[in-house]
């Protein structure tokens, strides 16, 4: 195994432990920020005195994060008033090795489709199951290649 692909493996069993915890975790309606403080019983005004900012202040930040307008320092520093501890983390979407191998297939793919409509214009069509196959080899060469084309195009 060569040291690329076993940081690739790194980085993938990195963010793949995401998504079992991901897969339950709802944003609450509220937000994180003003749910937390909730959840402590803890009121705007004693969070502001504990982080010695203004109660408009403390809203507004909440707000914001609801907002999606709130800064990962933010969190953290309410977070660390409140005793929590802030954690962010990016879920992919059914793992990472999927994501790619679906990325991989896409482009695959639509080689194959451009190979076919040459190929029509020659009366070589191949059959669906064919072209999947043609398909799935070009996946697999393209994720033996140099990894980053996958990304390059839309």
């Amino acid at each position: 195994m060569s040291l690329e692909t076993l940081v690739d493996k790194q980085y993938r069993a990195t963010l793949d432990q995401t998504v079992e915890v991901g897969a339950r975790l709802r944003v609450p309606p509220e937000g994180w920020l003003r749910t937390a403080r909730k959840a402590l019983k803890m009121s705007g005004a004693q969070l502001a005195r504990r982080m010695k900012v203004t109660r408009a202040l403390v809203s507004r930040t909440e707000r914001a994060e609801a907002d999606g307008r709130v800064t990962l320092r933010t969190m953290r520093r309410m977070a660390d008033a409140m005793g929590y501890r802030f954690v962010y983390a990016l879920v992919p979407n059914g793992g990472v090795e999927n994501m790619v191998w679906q990325r991989a297939l896409q482009l695959a793919r639509r080689e194959v489709a451009t190979a076919r409509a040459h190929m029509a214009l020659e009366d070589q069509v191949l059959d669906v199951a064919a072209q999947e196959e043609q398909a799935q080899r070009l996946a697999r060469e393209l994720l033996e290649g140099r990894a980053s084309r996958l990304w390059e195009e839309a």
